[in-house]
């Protein structure tokens, strides 16, 4: 089961406003779209304080449109650059509840006071705790989430307004014995501890990163960044931090035609994101495993002949990419042999030699290719080859150092 916590995004109503030099509407799409193609389907998505830098009930709403991308169920809780009202109104009043997956229960905890920039153990909370630890099984694994780091993390300037009261907490949350992790925001650089068994993880900002272990605040031109946690039903928990490389789409729009394998990888990818995706496929929507799902924005040929798909869409495309394995065949050599007679620019790439997505950009950008057809075997004819394009794919359209 995977979650994702990001942190610290620091909207604006105003789509003009930046926080010390960055534009934090641009971070958040852009850490967005990169969790939407690297860690899809997330089970749940923690967004665990100072979202809203102005606190208005606009900038909550931008959030929550953004945040609905993941299509996950959410958790929010405020942070000092926070309105909790108005958080709540946008999110729901079940916005900092508990959520249960599983035998996991995750816990977002409210460390907010009104008017400070550090945070309390507060007894309300306390008391909160105690009537769900008495609640849950006692074999169930326990994620807690604040937005004040409850340690220091060796940055003078940020641990003087940390989570006053947080040895309490994570004291309270040893005897009990069920948690496996803490994550919090505030901090806005990368943390880890241990503390009585429990993993205590600050997470890097969305918007404006810090220079770790400094004694007055220093910004840096870090990546935004955000964490994923992998937590298993034995209360292991893998986890890791993503930093999202920042750049315009490398192309405008992907065409494909909707068959299974390689077709529907790029259709996926580019849902995924955000790109324009469409495309022609045959009529009726026809495709080997029965019609072609409605969330795919295809549109039919008159013919349910797979031919005269493939001829429109390279027709329509600026360059054509075919993605395979082993010796071309069938309606994959008919995508090149089309491209030739259309004077259309064609690369094969045979996902079997470990291509080098620095190459295939190199040619998209010498052809001048904003709107790219992409081609390959079904899925019955190449076992396995749809999530091998759909990597390759990611990597090429989001990892400029691949």
């Amino acid at each position: 089961m995977k979650i994702l916590q990001l942190t610290d995004t620091h909207l604006f109503a105003d789509p003009a406003a930046r926080l010390k030099g960055v534009d934090p509407r641009a971070r958040l799409r852009a850490v967005v779209t990169h969790a939407c193609a690297w860690h899809p389907e997330p089970a749940l998505v923690l967004a665990t304080g100072d979202l809203v830098h102005d606190e208005t009930e606009a900038g909550y709403r931008l959030l929550r449109r953004e945040l609905d991308r993941l299509g996950a169920p959410l958790r929010a809780l405020p942070g000092n650059h926070d309105h909790p009202g108005r958080l709540a109104r946008v999110f729901g009043a079940g916005a900092g509840a508990p959520w249960a997956g599983g035998r996991w229960r995750v816990l977002p905890l409210d460390g907010r006071v009104a008017g400070r920039d550090g945070g309390r153990w507060h007894r309300r909370e306390a008391r909160r705790l105690e009537r769900l630890l008495a609640g849950w099984p006692a074999r169930v694994h326990l994620l807690v989430a604040t937005h004040h780091q409850p340690l220091p993390v060796g940055s003078p300037w940020i641990d003087a307004m940390g989570l006053a009261g947080g040895r309490n907490l994570l004291g309270r949350l040893a005897l009990d014995g069920r948690a496996r992790a803490l994550v919090c925001g505030h901090v806005h650089q990368p943390f880890e501890a241990r503390l009585a068994g429990i993993r205590i993880l600050a997470t890097p900002a969305v918007s404006v990163q810090f220079r770790p272990r400094t004694r007055d605040p220093r910004p840096e031109p870090g990546l935004p960044g955000y964490r994923w946690l992998r937590l298993g039903p034995d209360g292991a928990v893998e986890t890791g931090i993503e930093r999202v490389p920042p750049g315009a789409p490398l192309l405008r729009r992907i065409v494909s035609g909707g068959q299974s394998g390689v077709d529907r990888a790029a259709l996926d990818v580019a849902l995924a994101l955000g790109l324009p995706a469409g495309g022609w496929c045959p009529a009726g929507r026809r495709a080997e495993d029965g019609p072609i799902p409605a969330r795919y924005p295809l549109r039919e040929t008159p013919s349910a002949d797979y031919a005269q798909r493939t001829a429109w869409n390279v027709r329509d495309s600026d360059a054509t990419l075919i993605l395979h394995r082993g010796p071309l065949a069938g309606g994959t050599r008919l995508t090149r042999e089309l491209a030739e007679r259309h004077g259309r620019p064609c690369l094969c790439i045979d996902l079997a030699a470990v291509p080098d997505p620095a190459a295939v950009r190199r040619w998209l950008t010498a052809h001048g290719v904003g709107s790219l057809n992409v081609a390959g075997p079904r899925e019955t004819q190449s076992p396995g080859i749809g999530a091998e394009a759909a990597a390759f794919l990611r990597r090429l359209l989001l990892d400029p150092d691949a």
